[in-house]
């Protein structure tokens, strides 16, 4: 049968549609308090990298403290999360393939039914650890490559080595192959600038990996890191235009943690600019609907993102996203109601913040 055509493949989508559509709901209706769980939780394993490309805040200024997440707090989280998020990211700042345990964390995750994924420069891989790939049921791989060519490739990831990364990348795809494996799901991600063109940059990466595809070739512009790098902001033939301005969905859609327990505003506030509470102290959960998290919502649902020092800057807001007809915000609306009386049924909705739980345990500093 074609994994396409199969009923698990149409469970999926239908899935994916109802939290799209619920966030979409939520974020336009502005729900502060949020009865369904992060889609998906970015996990920060380390804030070290071993390259030091220039558009990245790990290269030219974060300015918190730098370190790698303990295992003990990495268990505690999975413990919060398991059965409710569907989704974890094990990167943020940093490269993930730098925490000595990333395939335990991997193993733990999946084994708890969570889609795990990695997004990584390549170069700290060897042929145990592309094995270590497959065996700990990682079910997505993002290869951060930014050629195609040399020359780009070495002024883009300082510290890197060309030759190297493709020699790696193709192994893991010959692995993949040999393993007759179905993940994880491969991808292979370019920044492009402007003057570049995009087109000719996915030509010649399909020229580089012809007998070694990923399952994804993407060519993505790149962003201001949260307005870190004005030279990079998208869209900015809207910025400044009152109905361009758009709700960013991230404050009802994912949640970032960074190596020591704080979540930070986005997964994009890689400088650590708003704090909505710490994980070592509360839930996962408690955190989500923190007083933090509540007033981030009303802000960027109120759009008055010049009150939140991460966001003022922040080309995101400026995509220009056209007001939805009638229909599809009404169709958003039943499947956030159908997505929330399934969780509800299941017990994996949310606390509300007033509810008194059983004492959590928290991780001493």
């Amino acid at each position: 049968m074609d994994p396409g055509s199969s009923p698990l493949h149409y469970i999926n989508d239908l899935n994916r549609t109802a939290w799209n559509a619920s966030i979409l709901h939520a974020a336009n209706t502005g729900l502060e308090v949020m009865a369904l769980p992060p889609r998906e939780v970015f996990l920060e394993v380390t804030a070290h990298c071993n390259i030091k490309c220039p558009m990245c805040p790990v290269t030219t200024g974060l300015d918190r403290n730098r370190g790698t997440m303990a295992y003990e707090l990495f268990e505690k989280v999975l413990e919060d999360v398991a059965g409710r998020v569907p989704q974890m990211s094990l990167f943020l700042a940093g490269e993930p393939l730098l925490h000595k345990r990333i395939f335990d964390m991997i193993a733990a995750a999946s084994s708890r039914g969570i889609f795990t994924r990695i997004h990584t420069n390549v170069l700290l891989l060897n042929e145990e650890k592309i094995q270590q790939i497959f065996r700990s049921g990682l079910d997505e791989l993002s290869f951060s490559f930014d050629g195609p060519t040399k020359e780009r490739y070495d002024r883009v990831r300082v510290g890197g080595d060309y030759d190297k990364c493709i020699g790696l990348i193709r192994r893991v795809m010959e692995v993949k192959r040999e393993r007759r494996a179905s993940k994880p799901f491969t991808r292979i991600q370019i920044i492009y600038f402007n003057g570049e063109d995009p087109v000719e940059q996915e030509r010649e990466m399909r020229a580089i990996f012809a007998e070694n595809l990923p399952d994804e070739l993407k060519v993505v512009p790149a962003h201001s890191w949260a307005g870190e790098y004005q030279e990079f902001v998208r869209y900015r033939e809207n910025v400044g235009q009152a109905d361009k301005l758009s709700i960013c969905h991230m404050p009802w859609d994912r949640m970032a943690i960074t190596w020591d327990g704080n979540v930070v505003g986005c997964c994009n506030d890689f400088l650590a600019k708003y704090h909505n509470g710490n994980v070592r102290e509360q839930s996962v959960l408690d955190v989500w609907n923190s007083p933090a998290y509540q007033r981030l919502r009303r802000a960027v649902h109120a759009k008055d993102y010049q009150s939140l020092e991460m966001c003022r800057g922040c080309d995101v807001p400026w995509a220009g996203d056209r007001p939805l007809p009638m229909w599809k915000r009404q169709a958003a609306r039943v499947l956030y109601g159908g997505l929330k009386t399934w969780r509800a049924i299941r017990g994996t909705l949310v606390p509300s913040p007033h509810e008194s739980d059983a004492v959590r345990p928290t991780i001493s500093k």
